[in-house]
Order: structure tokens, then sequence, then C-alpha cells
């Protein structure tokens, strides 16, 4: 379980009729975790998390370009590790969710990061999609990692079951099992 670092880049405020029942819109705010079965209306049906029970979600500014960060703590990465998480836009139709995906040797500071994801940004379909990025450049090195949500005038991102780990790539154990005899069992 980790615990992230939210920053608000951007001035705008979330727009009033588009942000029905997640707070505080007049509030200016990054990230924050949402459990759809706690929502007014429950939408636990329609909008379940990709695992669990909640999600983290980024709703759009006013402002139609937004820099909005999520940052993670500085974390020691081993020999070949890899980042996962999964992405959704909550709909397409006022344009798909971007984000950008960045890491920093050098700390939490937004000016440090570097993008490991490829292009000016990655749109985030409309239905949950796993997102994978190959850390191993970075092998023995303490990182922290960043999604920076740049979507312009779109609605609402999505984000769940966010870890950095290390694949399994060796067979440890196998064995190979032949039957002597058997016996046919015959069910009621």
């Amino acid at each position: 379980f980790f615990l992230f670092f939210f920053f608000q880049a951007e001035d705008g405020i979330r727009d009033l009729v588009r942000s029905r029942g997640l707070g505080d819109v007049y509030k200016r705010q990054a990230f924050m975790v949402f459990n759809p079965s706690m929502a007014v209306p429950d939408v636990s049906g329609t909008q379940p998390a990709f695992d669990g029970d909640k999600y983290l979600i980024a709703v759009q500014s006013k402002t139609e370009d937004d820099n909005k960060w999520l940052i993670s703590p500085s974390i020691s990465l081993i020999d070949s590790c890899l980042l996962r998480f999964a992405a959704k836009s909550i709909t397409d139709s006022y344009g798909l969710e971007r984000i950008r995906v960045l890491i920093s040797t050098e700390g939490a500071d937004t000016t440090k990061f570097v993008p490991i994801s490829e292009g000016d940004y990655i749109e985030v379909p409309a239905e949950w999609t796993k997102f994978t990025f190959d850390l191993s450049d970075y092998d023995g090195q303490q990182v922290n990692i960043a999604i920076q949500y740049v979507s312009h005038d779109a609605l609402m991102l999505m984000l769940d079951n966010f870890m950095v780990y290390k694949p399994i790539h060796e067979l440890l154990y196998t064995t190979s099992l032949e039957a002597v005899s058997y016996t046919h069992l015959t069910l009621p």
C-alpha cells in the first residue's frame, strides 16, 4: 500500500454541473479517493473499481487544460521492476482523459521528472485498461513515479491497482506426474 503526494498545478475549479456529487466543487483538488458504493446514488454497479471497492479520481477543472500530479513516495527499485496500474476515462463523450507517466531520481519536485510514457500523452480508454512500464533502466536507484493528469476539457479519470513489482521469469519448481493406476468413480 502506497501513500501518494497530490499536487494541483493549475488554478482551476471544477465545473459545478459536470461534478455532481463529488464534494466541494469550488475547492481545488488534484486526486481523491472515491468509493462508488458510498456515492449518492450508489454507482458501484455502473462505475465499479478495477480491483477492490475504491479508486482514485481526478476531475477535470473548469480550466480546459489540467495539470494535476499523483506522485509516489521514494521507491528503491531492484532488478527489472515494472510499473503497472489500471486506468479508465469515465466517458468518451467529452474526449478521452489524458495522462503522462514520469519518473524522477531527484525527488518529488515536479521539475525533476522525465517521461517514461511515449508521446505527449496517453489517451485513456473508456473501459478499465492495464498500463505497464519497464523500469529496468532505473535498477538499483531510488525513484519517485508520477502520473500527470493533462486532460483537455474532458470529465474524470479513474486510477486503480497501482503497483511496482518484479515479475518472476524463472521456473522455480517443476515435477512430472504419472498415474500408476486409477479408479473410475460414479457420483450419485
